[in-house]
C-alpha cells in the first residue's frame, strides 16, 4: 500500500518536468531544403540505386548468387572431365610442342 503515495509523487515529477518545454523548431531553411528536395527529378541511377538498397532486395540477389554457385559446382563434379575423351597416344604418332615464348628462335 505504500507505492501507491510513491507512484503518485514520481507522476507528478514526470508532469512537473514538463513545464518548461518549448516547441521544437526546424532549421533555417528547413521548408526551402525540404521543398526543393521534393521538387528535384530522380535519374534513374538514384531510383536503380533505391531499389537495390533495400534489404530484401539485396538478400534475395545474394541468395541467387550462391545457388548459381552452388549449381555450378554440383554440375562440375558430375559432368566427365574433357581429357576421358581424347585418346592416348600411340608409340608411332610424333608429338610435337610449339613454344611462343622462346624468344631466342624468334625471326624477325
Amino acid at each position: 500500500m505504500d507505492k501507491r503515495p510513491d507512484i503518485e509523487k514520481k507522476a507528478e515529477k514526470a508532469l512537473e518536468s514538463l513545464d518548461n518545454v518549448k516547441r521544437a523548431e526546424p532549421q533555417p531553411f528547413f521548408y526551402t531544403r525540404l521543398r526543393a528536395r521534393l521538387e528535384r527529378e530522380q535519374n534513374i541511377w538514384e531510383l536503380a540505386g533505391s531499389y537495390l538498397a533495400r534489404p530484401a532486395v539485396a538478400i534475395v540477389g545474394l541468395c541467387l548468387i550462391l545457388a548459381f554457385n552452388v549449381v555450378i559446382l554440383v554440375q562440375k563434379e558430375t559432368t566427365p572431365s574433357p581429357t576421358s575423351f581424347v585418346e592416348t597416344p600411340q608409340e608411332d604418332d610424333n608429338i610435337f610442342a610449339v613454344n611462343t615464348y622462346d624468344y631466342e628462335n624468334l625471326e624477325p
